[in-house]
């Protein structure tokens, strides 16, 4: 037989429950019995897979992580086949982060501010800069090449006022704060 992997595709980003989908085919069998294997070890086995029919199995409680899976079939004439493998990420945590300067009611005489930020999380992916510098609560810069742990500076003239700022930021898995 052989077996396509449908979804979860290669690099795929989780936050919990993971829906796994094949299709085995065979030249012969109406009817064959796949193992699901997870990280390297059978999680369910004998599932019933329909020639040609995409089946559907569901797993959870995974542990924060890259993980691996593929599907190993037989058919009627106990001929075997292991699918490739792919990877796949759970991120259950979101990132953090914390504003470091300017600090909340602080006064300054000069127009161009420079704004201080620090995101943590392991698999961050961008943060953006909000505040209402133009008078509006809008986006001012994305950071699409973010380091974790680590100050990121970003500088805006201002005219004379009173101004909010924060940033947001997300994760691979869309997790955000």
């Amino acid at each position: 037989p052989s077996i396509d992997l449908n979804y979860p595709v290669d690099g795929f980003n989780a936050t919990d429950i993971i829906n796994f989908n094949w299709t085995a085919i065979d030249n012969l069998d109406d009817s064959l019995v796949c193992n699901l294997t997870i990280d390297g070890k059978v999680n369910v086995s004998l599932i019933a897979s329909p020639n040609g029919t995409a089946v559907n199995y569901s797993v959870d409680d995974f542990s924060e992580g890259t993980h691996s899976w593929n599907v190993t079939c037989i058919d009627n004439a106990t001929n075997v086949n292991t699918s490739l493998t792919r990877d796949f990420r759970v991120d259950t945590t979101m990132p953090i982060v914390s504003l470091i300067t300017p600090v909340n009611n602080s006064w300054f005489d000069h127009r161009n501010m420079t704004f201080t930020y620090n995101a943590t999380d392991s698999y961050l992916k961008n943060c953006t800069l909000y505040g209402d510098f133009s008078g509006s609560w809008i986006a001012n810069e994305t950071n699409d090449t973010i380091a974790s742990g680590v100050a990121h500076n970003v500088n805006v003239n201002l005219t004379n006022g009173s101004y909010i700022w924060n940033v947001l930021c997300y994760d691979y898995s869309g997790d955000s704060i």
